[in-house]
């Protein structure tokens, strides 16, 4: 689970297998990655991020890494 900093989500999925192929995947790869479950209008949604960073200026940087090595287009979130 995330803590305090800079989170980049990397995927929102509906189904949480998808949400848990996608973060193993990163996991492999060496990087935090973890899954929230959000409830939404229409039903649980399951959203991959990475992280915690401890400021945007490496959360920039992890998702510039997310780019590059996987295709990924994250989405930069600070986290409480």
């Amino acid at each position: 689970m995330g803590g305090p900093g800079w989170a980049v989500q990397v995927g929102s999925f509906a189904s949480q297998d998808n949400a848990n192929r996608l973060a193993e995947k990163l996991r492999s790869a060496g990087l935090s990655a973890y899954i929230e479950q959000r409830p939404e209008q229409s039903g649980t949604v399951f959203k991959v991020r990475v992280g915690p960073q401890p400021g945007r200026a490496e959360a920039e940087q992890m998702r510039a890494t997310l780019a590059q090595r996987f295709g990924l287009d994250g989405m930069l979130l600070q986290q409480p």
